[in-house]
């Protein structure tokens, strides 16, 4: 069997942890909740879908997250919303690791973006207030707040590198912040 079916496995043990139950003659290639019923369908890792609405063909390139999405609501199963920040994030990182590797170049290059990126807010900044005479008012808040958001999501992408579970430690990280406040007879 080639790697694509190995991945997957993926999705067997996810709508397994949300509660479909495998076949007990092919374990890892036929779960069933419900009306609903996902199999692998080759050895190439295309898999099916069969509910009540129908049936669904994955090639073995449709994500895996798409492929349990669509599982989870054939089953009237309501998956996490995941954060879209760190969703970014997490695609992000997985197109740059591809792309340019982990080392440490990669790593100095990623920190060396948020620099720039935070330039950029100040550029926006600088055009929002038309503090350059020669040019005017050029960007609107929409623009700073579009670079700040650019700052967030490189930043969490960076955090990926120094961190595990970077979502976990950014909401640890927030906790702290908030409590800090709170200690000292800020915040709401």
């Amino acid at each position: 069997m080639n790697d694509r079916w190995y991945e997957r496995l993926d999705i067997s043990e996810a709508l397994e942890a949300a509660g479909w139950t495998a076949d007990p003659d092919n374990p890892l290639e036929i779960l069933r909740k419900g009306d609903a019923v996902w199999a692998i369908s080759n050895d190439c890792g295309d898999s099916q879908l069969d509910a009540a609405g129908g049936s669904v063909v994955f090639p073995s390139d449709v994500p895996a997250a798409v492929v349990i999405a669509a599982c989870l609501a054939a089953s009237n199963d309501t998956p996490p919303a995941p954060s879209p920040l760190w969703a970014a994030a997490r695609y992000s990182v997985a197109w740059l690791d591809e792309a340019n590797g982990r080392g440490e170049q990669e790593t100095a290059m990623r920190l060396m973006k948020l620099v720039e990126e935070a330039g950029e807010v100040m550029q926006a900044y600088i055009g929002m207030v038309g503090q350059n005479p020669r040019k005017g008012v050029t960007h609107k808040r929409e623009d700073v707040a579009a670079e700040l958001c650019d700052v967030m999501l490189t930043a969490a992408v960076a955090l990926h590198r120094f961190a595990d579970d970077p979502e976990t430690v950014m909401a640890e990280h927030a906790a702290r912040v908030v409590r800090r406040i709170g200690a000292l007879g800020g915040g709401a």
